[in-house]
């Protein structure tokens, strides 16, 4: 005899658009909506069902690539038929966390392929023997190391502090996975300190053609709500070449450069993704360079061990890349005009 204990229902849905109505021509271009949500767990042997129900009949889309959940959860089944997707969990859950089931992009519409974006569940939130006053929100923004870039896709692992052997690389205690904005955040964590560790790629394991970001110090709730992660490929090197764009006939333009208090800045001027010119800054000296006229990008890194190159990070080493700080606006240089700007980021 089984006995089932219904113990959760809560979801939480988003990229929802508009019902196109069935006739006048128009294409659906709606996803499929979730419609309900029914959990059982068979005690005697330890599974949880999760059933979900659709309005209209579904089709998986590498689901396997796209579901993962948080605490991290191995032993899983599941099948689709018609508008129901059936998920069976073969472990046995922690009644003292909440499990975030994150379908990603797994499913979609039978007929025009409409994806379901950016789908999760939450089981135990409603059963928790702990207090809810005990468990943290936080938040983690990814970016670039080199260009500052929002990194899409990349999972962001916590670790408890007391647990972490990088050598043996070992699964996280919690899981998530940035979005088109390079953010990912995390509910209903239990009030402890964390490492945190990035990665990019399609698992947790760290592969040499990943690139990782991590944080040296522990995360405590008390002091940190947003936290930012610079990612970097431990092979990166910095190999750009300038090119020289000096015209004799052309009236140069004068750039004067103010990095402000900024100790062994080098600053790297752009033009059409072309590196034209390079200087050391000792002491936030102000320096003049002659440019032709045009559109440039500023690029400034703290080069901390004076050899003129941008250096990668090392996460063996436990090493952050050297700061890089981008002056966000092109700088319009004119002929015979003097353009002035402070790049002082301290």
């Amino acid at each position: 005899m089984k006995h089932h204990i219904i113990f959760f229902y809560f979801l939480f849905c988003l990229g929802c658009a508009n019902m196109i109505p069935p006739n006048g021509g128009a294409i659906d271009t709606s996803p499929p909506q979730l419609i309900s949500t029914f959990v059982e767990q068979e005690i005697k042997d330890s599974i949880t069902q999760i059933i979900c129900t659709f309005d209209e009949i579904i089709l998986e889309n590498n689901f396997k690539e796209h579901f993962f959940t948080s605490p991290p959860i191995i032993n899983y089944e599941y099948r689709i038929k018609n508008n129901t997707l059936f998920l069976k969990i073969n472990e046995i859950l922690n009644k003292d966390l909440v499990y975030k089931l994150n379908f990603g992009s797994g499913l979609k519409d039978h007929l025009e392929g409409n994806v379901l974006d950016s789908l999760s569940i939450y089981l135990n939130q409603d059963t928790l023997k702990i207090s809810k006053l005990d468990l943290c929100d936080i938040k983690f923004k990814v970016v670039n190391a080199f260009n500052q870039e929002d990194c899409e896709g990349h999972w962001v692992l916590l670790y408890e502090h007391n647990k972490v052997d990088f050598t043996n690389y070992p699964s996280p205690d919690f899981v998530a996975r940035t979005d088109n904005k390079g953010e990912a955040a995390f509910h209903f964590l239990p009030n402890k300190d964390y490492y945190v560790v990035t990665l990019s790629g399609n698992n947790y394991m760290i592969d040499p053609e990943d690139k990782i970001g991590f944080r040296e110090e522990v995360i405590n709730f008390s002091r940190d709500s947003t936290i930012l992660i610079k990612s970097f490929h431990p092979n990166f090197v910095d190999d750009s070449i300038i090119c020289d764009l000096t015209d004799t006939l052309s009236e140069l333009g004068a750039l004067l450069l103010d990095v402000g208090n900024i100790e062994n800045a080098v600053v790297k001027i752009i033009n059409d993704n072309k590196l034209v010119s390079k200087h050391n800054y000792i002491n936030g000296k102000i320096n003049t360079v002659k440019l032709l006229p045009g559109l440039y990008d500023i690029q400034v890194f703290i080069d901390e061990n004076h050899n003129f190159l941008w250096d990668t990070g090392s996460f063996n080493k436990r090493k952050q890349p050297e700061e890089i700080i981008l002056y966000r606006k092109k700088i319009k240089i004119k002929s015979n005009w003097d353009t002035k700007l402070s790049t002082d980021a301290s």
